[in-house]
């Protein structure tokens, strides 16, 4: 708990660099479900309190895009482990040699 305190977190550093990298389109769907979500729960309109639950569900976004970024290059790299391991086998077969590594090549 301590170390992930000060080591940042893959989508910490990823909001950082890419702090908007949210579509006109989910902007405006995010901002329709906050509208629609506080006309059912309150009756009186508060800006403050859907401002904050707007930028909450940004944020949530941007989590969610940097984590699917990260998965990518997760399996990338383990293309590249899975393909080293099949070639050092002590009879590797004509298949574990070509093992096909495009993905981790785009990356």
């Amino acid at each position: 708990m301590f170390a992930s305190s000060i080591i940042p977190t893959f989508a910490e550093i990823f909001n950082e660099f890419f702090p908007s990298m949210i579509s006109r389109r989910n902007i405006r769907i995010k901002v329709f479900q906050t509208i629609f979500e506080s006309n059912i729960q309150d009756d009186v309109y508060q800006p403050d309190k859907l401002h904050k639950k707007l930028d909450k569900q940004f944020e949530q976004t941007q989590t969610m895009l940097a984590v699917c970024v990260e998965l990518v290059c997760q399996i990338s790299d383990y293309v590249l482990v899975y393909a080293q391991q099949k070639s050092s086998k002590h009879l590797p077969s004509f298949e574990d040699l070509n093992i096909d590594t495009r993905i981790a090549k785009t990356l």
